[in-house]
């Protein structure tokens, strides 16, 4: 699970690939799996717990040059992290919501939809690079403007099967530190 390096950033198209974007934000991993260490699965393979954040097994390969993965994306980032910071605040404030707006997340953000749907859309160009794909032009053209609309839909689909199983468990402390939620 190391990544596919390629030679050149995908998004900006312009510098060298130097970079390892995280499959997931590390900020996340940090959040919810601190220094315990995380277990990681894939397909073909076995589930491997790892020891931090910098392993490769939470790493995309260098699929971005450091300006893009380091500059121009932190607000997409910043947006993700509010995001999953008020679901793990409260693991039902998305159930049983139909449509997402940003007050319901964290009222007065400087962060944006926009920018949480950019997080998105850059994890999914990392993953198209990963499989030996092309990401569309219509996705960097996206994630390379501040007022272009998505050249597609997002929708978030909702399981909550093993949430209710973890959060009803006497033994649930959320990353927040919060206890059982009931």
């Amino acid at each position: 699970m190391s990544g596919r390096d390629v030679p050149l950033c995908w998004l900006c198209q312009e510098r060298p690939a130097s970079t390892r974007e995280h499959r997931v934000l590390k900020a996340r991993l940090d959040l919810m799996h601190g220094a315990a260490g995380i277990a990681v699965t894939h397909p073909r393979h076995r589930p491997t717990l790892v020891k931090g954040t910098k392993s490769a097994a939470v790493k995309f390969g260098k699929t971005m040059c450091g300006t893009c993965n380091g500059h121009v994306s932190q607000p997409w980032d910043k947006a993700y992290l509010q995001f999953v910071k008020a679901g793990l605040s409260d693991p039902n404030l998305y159930r049983n919501k139909r449509q997402i707006t940003w007050d319901n997340i964290i009222p007065l953000a400087s962060e944006s939809l926009a920018d949480l749907s950019r997080y998105y859309a850059k994890n999914i160009g990392c993953q198209l690079v990963e499989r030996g794909l092309i990401v569309p032009t219509e996705l960097r053209s996206y994630l390379n403007s501040q007022t272009q609309k998505p050249p597609f839909s997002l929708f978030l689909v909702q399981e909550y099967a093993w949430l209710d199983e973890i959060v009803n468990s006497p033994d649930f402390v959320n990353a927040l530190g919060s206890h059982t939620l009931k």
